[in-house]
This record gives C-alpha cells, sequence and structure tokens, in this order.
C-alpha cells in the first residue's frame, strides 16, 4: 500500500476546487462552520489532490461559499495537497474529524474492500480492530438487501441479522425499529424470526372410561382406551409420538 504523501499548505480560489463524490451524505453544521471560520479563520485547511479535486473538508468548503454569497472576502480557501487514494483519503478523515451515519460508513468500507484492501488492511489503516471491520462489512451488506428505510438502525444492529433469511428480512428489521433500533432489539428480533418451530407436547387429558387425548399446538389425537389396550398401551403410544416429535 503506497503511503499518503502530503505537501504544504497553499490558498486555492474555490472556482478552481472541483468537487467529487464525497463518504458523507449529509451536512448540517455549514451556518455554523461559517460563523466560526469568520471568528477564528479556518483552523484546518481542507485536503485536495494534484488536480485540485476536493477530497476532505467539504463542510468547510461549503461555508467558505456561504460567506462569499453574503458578500464577504472568503473566496480563497486553505489547502493541503495529497496524493494517494482518493476514497482511503476521504474515509479516513472523516472517520477522524466526525461520526458517519451508519450507511455512509459501511459504503466507504465497502469501497474500500473493492479497492483491493483487505479487512486487515483496512483494519490498520483506520486503526481498527478487524472485527469493527468485519461486523461493518456485514452490515452494510444486510443493508443492501432491503428496501425498508434503515437509517435508524445501528451498524451493530444491523450486522446482527447476517444470518436472516431474506424472506424473513424485512419483519426482523420492522420489529427493530419498532423496539428501539438497538443491537439487543435486532438480536431478540433475529431470535425470535430464526426460532424452529415448538412440536413439544402441550397438554396430556386423561378422561377415565372415554378417551385418552394428547393435544399439541398443530393437531388432536384421540384413542379410545380400548385400542391402546389398558395403561401399558397408553405408554407404549406416548413413547412413540414423543419420539416422532422430538
Amino acid at each position: 500500500m503506497a503511503k499518503l504523501k502530503k505537501s504544504g499548505i497553499k490558498k486555492v480560489d474555490l472556482l478552481d476546487i472541483i468537487l467529487k463524490g464525497n463518504v458523507r451524505k449529509t451536512y448540517d453544521e455549514i451556518e455554523e462552520r461559517a460563523r466560526s471560520i469568520e471568528r477564528e479563520g479556518l483552523l484546518q485547511p481542507v485536503i485536495i489532490d494534484n488536480e485540485n479535486n476536493l477530497i476532505a473538508g467539504y463542510c468547510r468548503y461549503k461555508a467558505h461559499e456561504l460567506l462569499v454569497s453574503e458578500g464577504k472576502p472568503y473566496n480563497q480557501i486553505e489547502c493541503v495537497v495529497r496524493t494517494g487514494d482518493f476514497h482511503i483519503i476521504q474515509l479516513t478523515e472523516n472517520i477522524q474529524r466526525s461520526d458517519l451515519k451508519p450507511a455512509e460508513l459501511e459504503a466507504g468500507l465497502k469501497k474500500m474492500l473493492d479497492s483491493g484492501m483487505t479487512k486487515t488492511e483496512i483494519a490498520d489503516r483506520l486503526n481498527k480492530r478487524l472485527t469493527w471491520v468485519s461486523d461493518a462489512l456485514a452490515a452494510g451488506s444486510v443493508r443492501e438487501k432491503t428496501t425498508e428505510d434503515t437509517s435508524g438502525i445501528s451498524t451493530g444492529a444491523m450486522s446482527s441479522m447476517r444470518a436472516v433469511p431474506d424472506e424473513k428480512l424485512g419483519g426482523v428489521i420492522e420489529e427493530t425499529i419498532a423496539t428501539g433500533g438497538t443491537v439487543r432489539a435486532a438480536k431478540e428480533a433475529v431470535k425470535k424470526a430464526t426460532r424452529p418451530p415448538d412440536n413439544k407436547v402441550d397438554r396430556f387429558s386423561f378422561d377415565v372410561g372415554s378417551t385418552f387425548s394428547i393435544t399439541d399446538s398443530t393437531t388432536d389425537i384421540i384413542y379410545s382406551l380400548g385400542e391402546l389396550g389398558g395403561a401399558s398401551g397408553i405408554c407404549d403410544m406416548l413413547n412413540k409420538l414423543w419420539e416422532g416429535k422430538k
């Protein structure tokens, strides 16, 4: 894996910076960032590549645009030039600066994996545990399978659904959201959806001189005492039925 190289800080016109797809999809702090830049200046430069493609710092860039639209002299922005993998730099910078939404994080990790990196390399690059990377990638795979709104479900909760059959996934997601969207809620929903059928004998009833009834969750089977041949016959029949239900 090639090392990421960093050059010195330089000022670049906003109009010369090229915007490319970003790992983050939502930005709620642009107004707040613009006011901070007015008060304190830009505390951290944005990151661009050799061709002025914006790699990281979209919110800072948009804050400068907002200030320019207000007639203020912020038409240039301080930049650091880096060479290396676009998505790796972008994802790393966003993870280190603020939390991504779960789906954004998972999609970013998938791009890193698709670029040829191994899970171990991704974990080393991001200073995360291998299990963290594996769980996030598993969560992304589950999230891609459904059209349900999973924005309220954490990466940990989604990863716990990895073994749920596709036909039951929608129900598990709905129940998880309804019960809080937490990992615990997801595990309970998964447990309920994947629990094997309960075929145990639920009730025995013995009506002396008339009938012997065995009732389970699906079938009522009634034998006359005469047909069973008395007490020993009843025991034999119970044993056979029990063996068949295990």
